[in-house]
């Protein structure tokens, strides 16, 4: 996991597996940088290969806590696999979905 502040937006890339096991290392990153005022916490999951239910309950719930700032929760879709998951789900009802990184998380 990488977490990288561009001005008012946190960008968080998640590889391998999110689980029982690593969420607590995500979900302590991403309370650290919300501390200060986010515009856009960008979730970048292009090389995630697995993620479990506990992830995407935490997921929703980040959702509506970032909603509740006045920011937003950007999610970018990954491996066939975890957008397969997201599709079943519907999770693009409820989640801002892209396919690519936003330009306001990377450096010029």
């Amino acid at each position: 996991m990488r977490t990288d502040r561009v001005g008012a937006n946190l960008h968080v890339a998640v590889a391998g597996e999110l689980d029982i096991a690593t969420l607590p290392g995500l979900m302590d990153a991403v309370a650290a940088e919300r501390a200060e005022a986010l515009d856009h916490v960008v979730l970048d999951l292009r090389e995630l290969a697995f993620l479990d239910s506990m992830s995407i309950e935490y997921l929703l719930r980040l959702n509506r806590n970032v909603a509740e700032t006045g920011a937003e929760l950007v999610v970018v879709q990954g491996s066939r696999a975890v957008n397969r998951l997201f599709e079943i789900m519907d999770l693009g009802r409820v989640l801002t979905l892209v396919d690519e990184l936003p330009d306001y998380v990377t450096r010029s």
